[in-house]
């Protein structure tokens, strides 16, 4: 029984950990007993062991396998589906940016361009001169080419 505990304190950290990423904390639980376990596991340990629901269970997977956070692998039984972490790290944290952060870097560049081209929309407070490019450029900012460094 401890150490059953320990792994659901374990998991509370790290969701709690992945939840400061903006990601939900039960994505960080679902991972770490993904990680800590020898063998892949199935949705059924997930929602038995965190004491959640199907849905929650069966919504979770389909988020993480969405970001290729995790994998499917083999089916054990019949309709049975197991799941594993991608080890491969980098993959990940470049399909999150690829895929989350890169478009927000997107909805604030059509921002940024929705604002260039109406200087009218934005109060004095904001950029007195009606120069908002100019000032950014000067501190060495360029909008127009954030999303492509990534």
């Amino acid at each position: 029984m401890a150490k059953n505990q320990s792994l659901l304190d374990m998991a509370e950290k790290v969701g709690s950990f992945i939840e400061y990423w903006g990601f939900k904390q039960i994505h960080g639980k679902i991972w770490t007993l993904m990680f800590l376990s020898s063998t892949p596991v199935d949705a059924n340990y997930l929602k038995d062991t965190l004491k959640i629901s199907k849905a929650l269970t069966s919504m979770s997977l389909k988020d993480l396998l969405e970001y290729n956070v995790i994998l499917e692998v083999e089916k054990d039984k019949p309709g049975t589906q197991k799941y594993r972490i991608n080890p491969d790290i980098t993959k990940v944290i470049l399909d999150v940016i690829q895929n989350r952060e890169l478009k927000m870097l997107e909805e604030i560049q059509t921002q940024y361009q929705t604002l260039s081209n109406d200087k009218n929309s934005y109060s004095s407070s904001v950029d007195k001169n009606g120069k908002l490019h100019d000032n950014l450029a000067k501190k060495g900012i360029d909008i127009e080419r954030t999303p492509t460094l990534l």
